[in-house]
């Protein structure tokens, strides 16, 4: 009582199976074994249920004793037992960095599901630093707000609009965010070539490569002469001195 909680429960239900399909394929496509979860905000644990079998273990973090209380009934009567609940404050990062550290904790992910208000800036700093972040926002405006930092080191890969307040102005949102993964472009890589052949010239990992593409009329892919690279740090900046690579007998602009 007096809690919040989402009013239209067919909505609450596809958002729900929206974050697990989400979370599935995000730890498929990385081949993540044994990730933990960081959940921000988490409420009485509706989230925490539907995502909890897909991590190692899970840590959700609620301001509110009663929803904390509410949330651990839930996991109980749900038969969850790799959810840690946590009653404090998910703007204290500095605590949040030590129950990492002193928890034997493996963040890979993070879901957040912040007040009307948005993110706080202790928060955004915090989820600057993980992999992938699941949010859910009840302001589209907070939601704006709080993108315009968050893309600054993440890229938006999935969103989802949720009719949870019909007859209002508000519309929930959840967002998929990955993290920007560091990178060259080459320009002028011959279209003949395959991303394994550009892969073997240049010694990385065939999955280090992505050709760019354009869709013809007929929606089948046309190749373009441009090759995204991932790379680390040290290999990125050592190309870019470079700022030419030879591939395919073609000297390629970096």
């Amino acid at each position: 009582e007096g809690q919040f909680s989402n009013p239209c429960t067919e909505a609450a239900r596809h958002t729900l199976d929206w974050l697990s399909a989400t979370a599935r394929d995000v730890l498929a496509r990385r081949a993540a074994a044994d990730v933990d979860l960081l959940e921000l905000h988490s409420g009485f644990g509706a989230s925490t249920v539907a995502l909890a079998s897909c991590f190692r273990r899970v840590l959700s973090v609620e301001i509110s004793r009663d929803l904390a209380e509410a949330q651990r009934h839930n996991l109980e009567l749900n038969g969850i037992t790799n959810v840690t609940v946590a009653r404090g404050d998910a703007d204290d990062a500095g605590w949040l960095r030590r129950e990492e550290a002193e928890g034997g904790w493996r963040f890979g992910v993070a879901l957040i599901d912040p007040p009307r208000g948005g993110l706080s800036e202790a928060t955004l700093g915090l989820l600057a630093e993980m992999e992938v972040v699941l949010g859910v926002w009840c302001n589209s405006e907070a939601m704006a707000a709080n993108l315009q930092e968050l893309t600054k080191t993440h890229e938006v890969k999935k969103l989802a609009m949720i009719d949870q307040f019909p007859f209002t102005d508000f519309l929930e949102c959840a967002v998929l965010l990955e993290r920007k993964e560091e990178g060259v472009v080459l320009r002028g890589v011959p279209t003949s070539l395959g991303e394994s052949e550009v892969a073997a010239e240049l010694g990385v990992p065939e999955a280090a490569v992505t050709r760019f593409t354009r869709t013809a009329k007929g929606g089948a892919p046309v190749p373009l002469p441009l090759v995204r690279v991932r790379c680390d740090a040290a290999s990125c900046d050592s190309l870019l001195a470079a700022g030419t690579r030879l591939v395919g007998g073609v000297e390629c602009a970096v």
